[in-house]
């Protein structure tokens, strides 16, 4: 009996083996080896393409080709309709009146009791409006400090002026009362600027 024929191969730089006939194939089969992979009989060569030895057909036979199977298909509309515009189905939907048979059914629906998961659903609900916490108070509307502090300056500082025009008899001079007016514009000027730039609370 003569013996099994056994190859090296060279994988990249490496040479690997001896394989027998059925490790080739095995390694074939998982895309180490291909057609082009270089073998000898001996590891010191000389090295021949796998595709040229008669171990060929048995390493890389040829795979079946798969195919779709073939399909009669028959055409079940012969002209298609055009698709209807959606804005038409949406008015006619508003336009057209309930049928008789509809509005039976929903006032039918509406006075039958309700099923199992109705009533779970309403009597959880009821339990929820139960034990639910009241709501909270609407809040009280309180002034913010920017605007206390500006009206407590514009008040007290034009009582103040107010006061210097009477003690000093600036009521009866023309010249006083226009000094004591544009100082009262430019201080009332003031507390508008400071009001808007104060920070908001």
């Amino acid at each position: 009996m003569m013996p099994l024929r056994v190859l090296f191969v060279r994988v990249g730089e490496e040479i690997r083996g001896p394989y027998h006939l059925e490790q080739l194939r095995q390694l074939a089969e998982v895309e180490v080896l291909t057609p082009r992979t270089l073998a000898s009989e001996s590891a010191a060569g000389p090295w021949t393409p796998l595709s040229t030895m008669a171990e060929n057909p048995t390493l890389f036979p040829p795979r079946p080709e798969l195919n779709f199977k073939p399909t009669n298909f028959v055409s079940l509309n012969e002209k298609s309709a055009p698709l209807p515009d959606a804005r038409e189905v949406i008015a006619f939907a508003h336009s057209a009146p309930l049928p008789a048979s509809a509005r039976e059914i929903v006032v039918a629906k509406k006075s039958e009791a309700p099923n199992e998961v109705l009533a779970m659903v309403r009597e959880v609900e009821h339990q929820q409006a139960q034990f639910a916490p009241p709501p909270p108070p609407p809040p009280k509307w309180r002034p913010s400090r920017r605007l206390q502090l500006c009206v407590v300056l514009a008040v007290a500082g034009n009582a103040t002026l107010a006061a210097i025009a009477v003690g000093y008899g600036a009521l009866h001079d023309e010249l006083s009362m226009m000094i004591l007016s544009a100082w009262a514009v430019l201080y009332n000027g003031g507390v508008a600027v400071l009001f808007v730039t104060l920070p908001r609370e």
